[in-house]
């Protein structure tokens, strides 16, 4: 599950399938997209997580940092990310306790790099959901010149229009990212998160 926060919370809810035996045995696993949605409030969010049995997840950590250790608090498979511009510093993405630390870039990269290269799967009714190919595609790819001291530095910039969806997006990736991490205490993640 990845999860934007702002005037209401964009949550992009997914599993990890694996192709029949008629694809082959090379065939690779794929997300396909459960649930795509708009809630107000972590009462509708935490019964999203219940009803399509979220075990793993990644929640904005800005601006609500409170609405984020509250969700992490109370599901064990929560993540709270913060976006950091390592600009080229070697900067790894880091995962200590409840908290994600990611490069901006490189995570929406891998977002953007999931819907190209049909790693995600979206649902059949997608271009029904209100603004959801206008914010994927609201934020451009940009050099920045300045960056990086003067050397330069791709970074992702955000339009006119909103992109939330594009940050659920992203988060959803971080959270299949670290999933196997969490993968091995799955069942009692899903015993807590479904009580």
């Amino acid at each position: 599950c990845g999860i934007d926060v702002g005037a209401r919370f964009h949550v992009w809810i997914a599993k990890l399938v694996h192709p029949d035996r008629t694809a082959g045995p090379l065939a690779p696993a794929r997300l396909k997209t459960l649930a795509i949605s708009t809630v107000a409030n972590l009462r509708e969010i935490i019964e999203l997580l219940k009803r399509y049995r979220v075990f793993c997840g990644v929640i904005d950590a800005m601006p609500e940092t409170r609405i984020a250790r509250q969700l992490t608090g109370r599901h064990p498979g929560m993540f709270a990310c913060y976006y950091t511009a390592s600009e080229g510093t070697g900067k790894r993405d880091l995962v200590q306790g409840k908290v994600l630390t990611v490069d901006r870039t490189a995570a929406i990269d891998q977002a953007k790099e999931a819907v190209t290269s049909k790693f995600l799967m979206l649902p059949q009714e997608a271009a029904k959901i209100p603004d959801l190919y206008e914010q994927v595609g609201a934020s451009v790819r940009v050099f920045d010149e300045e960056a990086n001291q003067g050397r330069g530095a791709w970074k992702w910039q955000h339009g006119s229009k909103p992109d939330h969806y594009l940050h659920a997006l992203t988060y959803l990736v971080l959270a299949r990212s670290i999933a196997g991490q969490v993968g091995r205490y799955a069942p009692a993640i899903l015993r807590a998160s479904t009580r």
